[in-house]
């Protein structure tokens, strides 16, 4: 019976006063909370029972000695710009440091340094971690001037409280470049049932666009003849063609025409022409007239008949014709 307190040097330790003892054995327990430890050093603890009617109350214990050393910790790095950046563009890694096993609580002061392919990032060579203990590296723009890929690691350096953690895992961060796209005509303007050929030109300033494929679109339609929204694959200088076939533009109105390049992974980055504008005009015609009578006699019939033909090939399935005899319509055989 009875109870017991507990100090940390001369200063009662808070929920431990007071605590009553095991009738069976004489115990009593005082319980350090998670995160009450907050600085690695030694705590000098001692404890006194406090009597009863039955047991006097004793003199303070003998000291023991809880050394409280740093925690371990661990370190994880993630881009959060994204795994794939532009060449030029600026990049944020991140280091967020825990602590690990028995260790606890938020691993603040401290730096934080990151590694690009095991050397030193020298802007951040060491961070100093926030709050939440995670380290900001900021590669500034124009950084990064080629297509490339960076692996980067990071570690926490380690602090009185906190131990340094070993070299995070790594990420990979992919640059590619940037790409712009151009498209012309082959004919435009063109005319009804005339084949078009669209000629789109990936480029980059990072180098030549050799690979990747180049969709076509009418409008915000994807170009059937020209293998739709796979899109055709560009040569070796980043050249990719898409032809209408003849009689494919049946009617005299205008195609809003663009080129989207694709991207290709780990290299160019997708990019879409402006529009093109392919005005598609009447085509031209010419037509031949037969009797289908031949010579014939004062008060026969005749038939005539007019053929009309266009210069684009495309077939001439609509409208009217108007027959003349010299200069004067033929009664009848008007429209």
């Amino acid at each position: 019976a009875g109870n017991v307190t507990f100090f940390d040097g001369v200063t009662a330790i808070t929920g431990c006063t007071a605590i009553g003892v095991n009738a069976g054995t004489g115990i009593a327990t005082c319980n350090i909370p998670i995160n009450t430890y907050t600085t690695a050093g030694p705590h000098t603890i001692t404890a006194q029972y406090l009597g009863t009617g039955n047991f006097a109350a004793s003199a303070l214990s003998l000291p023991t000695t809880q050394t409280v050393g740093a925690a371990n910790t661990t370190t994880i790095v993630v881009s959060t710009t994204g795994s794939t950046s532009l060449v030029g563009a600026s990049v944020t890694y991140t280091g967020t440091v825990s602590a690990t096993g028995s260790g606890s609580g938020t691993v603040t002061p401290g730096n934080v340094e990151f590694f690009d392919g095991g050397n030193l990032i020298s802007n951040c060579a060491s961070v100093p971690v926030n709050g939440s203990g995670a380290a900001a590296c900021i590669i500034p723009i124009n950084t990064y001037t080629s297509i490339a890929t960076h692996t980067i690691t990071a570690e926490f350096l380690g602090t009185l409280n906190f131990a340094g953690s070993a070299l995070s895992a790594s990420i990979t961060q992919t640059v590619i470049g940037v790409t712009t796209t151009a498209v012309v005509s082959s004919a435009n303007p063109s005319v009804v049932g005339q084949s078009v050929t669209y000629t789109a030109t990936a480029s980059s300033v990072s180098g030549t666009v050799t690979s990747g494929s180049i969709e076509f679109l009418d409008g915000s339609t994807p170009i059937g003849s020209c293998n739709g929204a796979t899109g055709v694959t560009v040569s070796s200088l980043g050249v990719a063609n898409c032809t209408i076939p003849i009689n494919t533009y049946t009617t005299a109105v205008s195609h809003n025409i663009s080129a989207k390049y694709l991207g290709s992974t780990g290299s160019f980055a997708t990019s879409t022409s402006s529009t093109l504008v392919q005005a598609v005009g009447a085509a031209s015609t010419t037509i031949v007239v037969a009797s289908t009578t031949g010579p014939s006699v004062v008060g026969q019939p005749v038939t005539y008949t007019g053929t009309v033909t266009s210069g684009s090939s495309s077939t001439v399935n609509a409208g009217n014709v108007t027959f003349f005899d010299g200069v004067t319509a033929i009664t009848g055989c008007t429209a």
